[in-house]
């Protein structure tokens, strides 16, 4: 990881390039998480820190180096769009991912305060609420009718741009796919039942991901106990 005064300086570097560019959209969709599923009171503080880095310090730092020449730009010709890739972790609480959670959290209401901010600069800033994907984060290799590929959820996700798209309503939110959508709308229906009930659902989720993990870490230290002997 860099050194503080290194990411300042390649931010500042970054400030500095855009003032020449003619940048009308970034797309925040960076994302670190935790290697399996684990409580938070015995998380690998680097591990912590590499999260929290990436997800907030990187997301903020670079939309603060280029939203100067952004704003510059819509102020003298189209609008700029700020879109972030959140996830729905940050919409519903994800015991035993409670830092990744923490992060996506955050950015929610950091992007709903930007967007407030600079929509009368005309820049638009919206955050993406994905559940599943295909990718190497989540470690699904197949699509269902619940997990899009990557391009079938982007594709939902830019031709919806501009319209409520789910998120049952919240400002400067969407939530494009939809079975994410309904992911979404069925947990807050009933208010704090099913606010509660999805807690539970991803909770017992996160304990079964983090047993079979905890397996086939043992089965590969196994085998490379034998190889060594």
């Amino acid at each position: 990881m860099a050194s503080p005064s290194a990411r300042a300086m390649a931010f500042a570097e970054v400030e500095k390039m855009s003032k020449d560019l003619d940048l009308g959209v970034l797309i925040n969709n960076v994302g670190a998480s935790h290697e399996m599923p684990v409580a938070f009171a015995e998380t690998d503080p680097a591990e912590m820190e590499a999260i929290i880095q990436t997800n907030i310090f990187g997301t903020l730092q670079l939309t603060r180096a280029v939203l100067p020449a952004m704003v510059a730009r819509s102020k003298r010709g189209p609008k700029s769009l700020v879109l972030n890739v959140g996830s729905m972790s940050g919409r519903i609480p994800s015991a035993l991912l409670a830092t990744y959670s923490c992060t996506k959290g955050g950015l929610q209401t950091w992007t709903k305060a930007l967007a407030e901010e600079v929509k009368a600069d005309d820049v638009t800033v919206l955050m993406v609420l994905p559940a599943f994907v295909v990718s190497n984060m989540s470690k699904i290799r197949k699509s269902s009718m619940f997990v899009p590929t990557p391009k079938a959820f982007v594709k939902s996700t830019l031709s919806r741009l501009g319209l409520p798209a789910g998120a049952q309503g919240r400002p400067y939110e969407m939530t494009p796919y939809w079975s994410h959508a309904i992911a979404d709308y069925v947990v807050g229906m009933f208010g704090y039942v099913s606010e509660m009930a999805g807690i539970k659902v991803i909770l017992s989720m996160h304990k079964d991901i983090r047993k079979r993990a905890l397996r086939k870490k043992a089965r590969e230290a196994g085998k490379g106990k034998g190889k060594q002997e």
